[in-house]
């Protein structure tokens, strides 16, 4: 039920919309035998190009073997698309109190150029939580290992002290930036637990000092700029999602002023466009699924 109430709560295009809510029996694939019990459907659009993750592998072969004359700079304005658009569904979230805690590839859906956040299953409502709730379900085991912030690791105090309760926004952050990290370097950076920070180099075409690559290097070199900040072990140094929105790199070079929050009137149109046509696909799927009598209506 959590995950209904953050839904309903962030309406935005940006975020996943909710269509419906179901009840009906389902069968869980539980040893020794199968279980057949009550369960929750929630009914969503359809994406049917599935999660960002393979976008990011695309985007990873790209950058992990080019060098600084041969990067395409549609590549890398492409990355800065997606970041922009990223940046602004967190900003909104955290604008409504809500911290998403399990920001990666996986839980962002994509169709098109149309991306949506998603599985606000373990999120938290900070306007509804006292400081002692606040850090005892940040300290938890609800996260992927991959891009939990220091602070989900208990290693909040190894530097800043408590500062990540004065920011506690700031883990969606530090996977945001992990993310941005990822696709620009072409592997997952490690965060490595002993020595307190996160194992990462640029690769060659992006640490190089020589000019070349023009634009699209100096593009790239600004985002891994914002990727380090955003990593920042102290909570309170990363950059809030409001100020990156309207920082330099991601305003530049936007359609429409108007539109400039969403990532150009271009994006928002053809975003909005396809939202009904995904709807109608999502409810087509759920009816399918009744008449196979995995789902019954309430």
């Amino acid at each position: 039920l959590r995950e209904v109430e953050r839904l309903a709560k962030l309406r935005f295009p940006l975020v996943v919309e909710l269509l419906a809510v179901f009840q009906g029996r389902h069968e869980f694939p539980t040893l020794p035998k199968p279980i057949l019990a009550d369960a929750l459907f929630l009914v969503m659009p359809y994406y049917a190009e599935g999660t960002l993750r393979d976008w990011a592998e695309t985007q990873k072969k790209i950058t992990s073997d080019i060098s600084a004359s041969s990067i395409s700079a549609a590549a890398v304005q492409e990355i800065r698309r997606v970041f922009r658009l990223l940046v602004t569904a967190l900003a909104f979230v955290h604008q409504k109190g809500v911290v998403h805690r399990d920001l990666k590839f996986e839980n962002v859906l994509k169709n098109g150029e149309r991306i949506a956040l998603c599985d606000f299953g373990i999120a938290r409502d900070m306007e509804s939580m006292s400081d002692f709730l606040l850090h005892t379900t940040l300290h938890d085991i609800a996260h992927t290992p991959a891009y939990a912030a220091p602070e989900q690791r208990g290693d909040g105090t190894s530097s800043g002290g408590v500062s990540w309760k004065k920011n506690p926004f700031a883990v969606d952050a530090w996977a945001l930036g992990v993310m941005l990290l990822e696709v620009l370097s072409g592997k997952l950076p490690v965060y490595d637990s002993h020595r307190k920070q996160l194992q990462l180099s640029p690769p060659g075409w992006l640490s190089t000092t020589a000019n070349d690559g023009g634009r699209a290097v100096s593009l790239a070199r600004q985002l891994w700029q914002v990727g380090l900040r955003l990593t920042a072990m102290d909570a309170v140094k990363r950059p809030t999602m409001s100020e990156l929105q309207f920082s330099p790199i991601f305003l530049a070079d936007q359609p429409s002023a108007g539109a400039a929050s969403l990532g150009g009137a271009s994006s928002v149109s053809r975003m909005l466009g396809d939202s009904l046509g995904m709807r109608f696909e999502a409810l087509r799927l759920l009816l399918q699924q009744q008449r196979q009598g995995f789902v019954s209506e309430t």
